[in-house]
């Protein structure tokens, strides 16, 4: 049997002052209830209640027993409230790494955005043209344009982009038609 529960089924018994009560209250046989406090009983080698056929007391060391239960049961409540709240409203510092021009274009806004509806959360935004390691570097959310290798991180697809060759109307009047988009490097030529 679980020790909270039984907690649990002890302090309602105490609240409503009888095992029926508490079997009432919480959807539970008499006899459930009963079992819950031999439980306790058994797992602390003492007796929590005197009880009788109309009525239960607490013994000396039941007394101690349940002001210790109430405790424990409203610090469970609370860490119950504070991991909800938690949930529902972020808190800490979150770091994204994105391209520059991606970043600066796309990502700011959002960034904006989010820091005004979670004030509780700092930002750190790395706008980086270069790969990183996101696990070695601590990264928590990267925007990436590229096709991604098979990886160990989860990539959702959130747009696509398009690659297109432009030239200047000067250009094309000045040089033979492009028949076929010139091969692209990895790396840019300095201008």
């Amino acid at each position: 049997m679980d020790r909270i529960d039984a907690m649990k089924v002890f302090i309602a018994t105490l609240d409503e002052g009888s095992l029926a009560g508490a079997g009432r209250r919480l959807g539970r046989s008499p006899a459930g209830v009963s079992r819950a406090i031999a439980f306790l009983e058994a797992h602390t080698g003492t007796a929590l209640l005197h009880r009788t056929t109309r009525t239960i007391k607490l013994s000396e060391a039941g007394a101690r027993y349940a002001a210790a239960c109430r405790r424990i049961l409203t610090d469970l409540e609370e860490a119950d409230m504070l991991a909800a709240h938690e949930r529902s409203a972020p808190r800490g510092l979150l770091t994204v790494t994105a391209p520059v021009a991606a970043g600066e274009d796309l990502l700011r806004p959002i960034v904006d955005e989010f820091i005004e509806r979670f004030p509780a959360v700092s930002i750190r935004l790395q706008l980086l043209d270069r790969p990183v390691s996101l696990i070695d570097e601590g990264i928590d959310v990267a925007l990436r344009i590229a096709h991604l290798a098979d990886s160990a991180l989860v990539a959702v697809p959130v747009g696509e982009v398009r690659r297109v060759v432009a030239a200047s109307p000067r250009y094309l009047a000045e040089h033979p038609r492009i028949r076929f988009p010139p091969i692209c490097s990895t790396t840019r030529s300095s201008r």
